[in-house]
């Protein structure tokens, strides 16, 4: 069995730009709780698989290679900033997501689609595209309204700052291992979009 998730690639035009911002933020919000993401770990995630089986990475791989027919390639921005689930009880800093959106919306259904036809059961989520750049390692203190405010000067100061454009035209197919020295993510396959 293994950790799965279906995902976009970030170009590392658009990664660079991520980590120069990381580099900011972590000036301004001088927050030893905040876990900066490597560069080797930025993606955008259209469908989280937990558990699965080779053949079950198989099918899924078969099953989108057949429906992404249906898309043409697109291109998307990342753009803006903000946080889950909101700036009092922070848990993630993400980098959202701009430009054909209706089309990343589209590719995420597919993905959900070939999911449920091999019956993973992953459950259903409101898909919010965005790429995750930071995450909080303990519990925030709700408490701390200063620092509350601190994020949310932040986020409305970064909040319309442009990262990049790309042209998506392909999907990957990602196992992910989970370390004491974090994440590592293996592409599995790709799948293009033509």
């Amino acid at each position: 069995m293994s950790r799965v998730f279906v995902a976009l690639e970030i170009p590392s035009h658009v990664v660079a730009s991520a980590v120069s911002l990381q580099k900011k933020l972590d000036g301004l919000l001088y927050d030893t709780n905040i876990s900066w993401l490597g560069s080797v770990n930025m993606h955008i995630t259209l469908k989280f698989l937990n558990d699965i089986t080779i053949a079950q990475i198989e099918s899924l791989t078969n099953d989108l290679k057949n429906k992404v027919t249906m898309v043409s390639p697109f291109k998307i921005e990342a753009l803006g900033l903000g946080c889950f689930p909101d700036v009092y009880r922070p848990r993630v800093i993400w980098v959202g997501v701009g430009g054909e959106v209706e089309m990343l919306c589209r590719l995420n259904s597919i993905t959900d689609s070939s999911a449920d036809k091999l019956q993973l059961n992953t459950g259903i989520r409101i898909f919010k595209p965005h790429f995750t750049i930071g995450r909080y390692r303990a519990k925030y203190n709700s408490n701390k309204s200063i620092e509350a405010e601190v994020l949310l000067d932040v986020i409305k100061n970064f909040g319309s700052c442009r990262l990049g454009e790309w042209q998506v035209d392909c999907i990957v197919v990602v196992k992910s291992e989970l370390s004491k020295l974090g994440a590592r993510h293996t592409p599995v396959s790709r799948i293009s979009i033509k």
